[in-house]
């Protein structure tokens, strides 16, 4: 969680974080931070499959190999999608709580 605390110590401004894609480790860290000031997960979700069409067209404008199926055939052959598991991890998660368990304050 050193990632969340980076980003509450941060000066005044503004912050960015990415990765290569900004889907993955980028959509873990947005996924949590969304969940501390209370957005529902379904609309976390929701934004998060955005990046499945926005990286496909990505991909092609650079004559890149589409990676989206990937792991959109791995979830469907554990009987899931990347929304379904987002909704389920934060209906199971409470990110707050969590992060006070290890020490960290509100």
């Amino acid at each position: 969680m050193a990632v969340v605390r980076a980003i509450a110590r941060a000066e005044p401004g503004g912050v960015a974080f990415h990765c290569v894609g900004g889907r993955d480790r980028t959509g873990q860290i947005a996924m949590l931070l969304l969940a501390l000031i209370g957005v529902a997960a379904e609309d976390i979700a929701a934004d998060y499959m955005l990046s499945y069409e926005r990286l496909r067209a990505r991909s092609a404008a650079q004559g890149e190999q589409d990676q989206g199926p990937l792991p959109e055939a791995f979830l469907a052959g554990q009987g899931t999608s990347a929304d379904e598991v987002i909704v389920g991890t934060l209906t199971e998660l409470d990110v707050g709580a969590h992060l006070r368990a290890v020490g960290r304050s509100d």
